[in-house]
């Protein structure tokens, strides 16, 4: 996801939280301190951690594996494994993270899925992993 609706989302999640949070503090009628007050607080908090979320996907290569996904389930393949590599466009959720991805294939289990990688730089990712 690109720099402007990724802050985009951190600040209408920060300004519904603190919403939330004033407006049960300061309110006097039941209907805003009971209903809208927490509706605004959960849903600034959501969107915060929307955006937090959107912001932590991770690629790490090494010597001996490489690493992507997003945390605390990345999923791992060891680099001697890796087969051939292509770049498209991304698909799916990917395209919350970038405009292509990296398709990696393995050559230890033809029947595994490819792994899809969004990258800002998919060619200098495949040119990382040797493919």
């Amino acid at each position: 996801m690109s720099a402007a609706p990724r802050a985009g989302l951190w600040i209408l999640g920060g300004v519904l939280a603190a919403a939330g949070i004033l407006s049960g503090s300061l309110a006097g009628t039941p209907l805003v301190r009971y209903i809208l007050s927490p509706l605004a607080s959960t849903s600034g908090a959501v969107l915060v951690l929307i955006a937090w979320r959107l912001s932590r996907f991770e690629v790490l290569v090494t010597r001996t594996a490489l690493r992507a996904g997003l945390p605390p389930f990345p999923r791992w393949a060891p680099r001697d494994t890796i087969g051939s590599t292509a770049v498209r466009p991304a698909t799916g959720w990917r395209r919350l993270y970038a405009a292509e991805e990296l398709l990696v294939t393995f050559d230890d289990d033809p029947d595994s899925p490819p792994m899809a990688i969004p990258s800002a730089a998919p060619q200098e990712l495949a040119r990382e992993l040797g493919a």
